[in-house]
């Protein structure tokens, strides 16, 4: 099964996932995420996800959330670093109603007075319920802390003092900025040929003026290893260590995906949760992650930590670390490691909407296009040189970053 991709003659591109599920998914992608605000707008991007669904020229809010509601779809949006995504699933033979309701929400949004100020509320609920959670909120704080004076480093959703300050003037010159027809992907996967699905997409989206892009992203260049100890009230000690790491499509992507699975990935084999949790007990919960963006990218390791002191269990994290970098992995144990990302993958993708999304998000990069096939070949021909190489290069502990949230009385070293 392969992609096809369309551009639209705005410039909007357009990537067709055929399925012959009865339900279909469509995504638009628009390539605006809160490393794109200045700095009197932190948060603008999120808070207008949450605006596109309060009103357009020719519906209430009712109507948006009531239009996929009715026949069983599912509308849905999210707001990332660098990137807005809207995104639906529905029973095939809806296509035309959900691509009219996203050009309804792209082309004519109103953002009306009202709405403005009862999602401010909202969105300062939500960032109290990140700051009750420190567990979540420790990420937000080492991206921050890891990325310190860059735009990556900002929260997502705002400070409660930037979102109050938001204002519909601020909001159009955001989008009219950053919206360019240049930096827009729609997604669909279902059964609706690509020719039929095509035209109907170009319909619905042909007025949307062509425009070029307005704006430069500001490039990341240094990191400044330390360490940080923040007071929380916390019953449990949570830390995260972290580096930064290969942008997308970088040549050692692949293995460091795969060195993040064996290291804290979600099986419940992985080498830091077999070390910390089953043999020490140091931990309830511990995972690594693997965060690549356009330019640049990060790894790190979280951990709940039972004890009081952090120290012992962070010292295990940098031991099972080092293990990577000493020697190539052994035939047997690489084998294991591909078959288990490969699998991984396979079932991510057993969801079409997972998809969707993962296509969409690499397209609008530029990046190349793999179908879930493509991908396990790739891992497949992973060597233990490139996973030793990549080992090597970011699983240095002088490199490391640290955020701790104590617990109790503990006292940083």
């Amino acid at each position: 099964m392969q992609y096809r991709i369309r551009e639209l003659p705005n410039g909007i591109r357009f990537i067709h996932c055929p399925s012959t599920s009865r339900v279909a998914h469509l995504a638009v992608y628009i390539d605006a995420g809160s490393r794109d605000e200045r700095a009197h707008e932190h948060g603008i991007a999120h808070f207008i996800e949450h605006m596109a669904f309060k009103g357009t020229s020719h519906r209430k809010a009712y109507h948006i959330l009531n239009r996929l509601d009715s026949v069983g779809g599912d509308l849905n949006a999210f707001t990332t670093k660098e990137h807005t995504c809207l995104y639906a699933s529905f029973l095939t033979g809806y296509e035309k109603r959900a691509a009219e309701l996203f050009s309804d929400i792209i082309l004519h949004s109103v953002f009306p007075e009202k709405e403005i100020t009862k999602e401010k509320g909202i969105v300062l609920d939500e960032i109290n319920t990140y700051k009750d959670s420190p567990s979540e909120a420790i990420f937000d704080d080492f991206e921050e802390l890891l990325f310190d004076g860059h735009p990556l480093g900002r929260n997502i959703l705002g400070s409660p003092e930037s979102v109050e300050e938001i204002s519909k003037r601020q909001i159009i010159r955001f989008i009219q900025r950053n919206y360019s027809t240049l930096r827009m992907v729609i997604a669909y996967t279902g059964p609706m040929e690509n020719l039929k699905v095509g035209n109907l997409l170009q319909h619905q989206f042909e007025t949307v003026p062509w425009q070029s892009p307005d704006r430069a992203r500001e490039p990341f260049n240094g990191h400044n290893p330390g360490r940080r100890v923040e007071q929380k009230m916390t019953h449990q000690t949570h830390a995260v260590t972290g580096t930064i790491a290969y942008p997308m499509g970088h040549p050692r992507s692949t293995a460091l995906h795969l060195l993040n699975n064996m290291i804290g990935g979600p099986g419940s084999n992985s080498r830091l949760n077999m070390a910390l949790r089953e043999r020490k007990g140091y931990t309830y919960h511990v995972e690594s992650n693997y965060q690549p963006f356009s330019d640049t990218g990060y790894f790190n390791i979280y951990l709940g930590i039972t004890s009081h002191n952090p120290n012992p269990a962070l010292e295990m994290v940098y031991k099972e670390l080092s293990v990577f970098t000493k020697e190539p992995l052994g035939s047997l144990q690489l084998h294991r490691a591909k078959t288990q990302l490969a699998g991984q993958l396979a079932l991510a993708y057993e969801s079409k909407l997972n998809e969707t999304l993962s296509v969409g998000k690499r397209l609008l990069h530029n990046q190349e296009v793999e179908t879930a096939e493509e991908i396990i070949l790739k891992i497949e021909k992973l060597s233990s040189g490139d996973v030793l190489e990549a080992a090597r290069e970011l699983l240095i502990r002088e490199r490391f970053t640290e955020l701790i949230y104590p617990a109790g009385s503990y006292e940083p070293q």
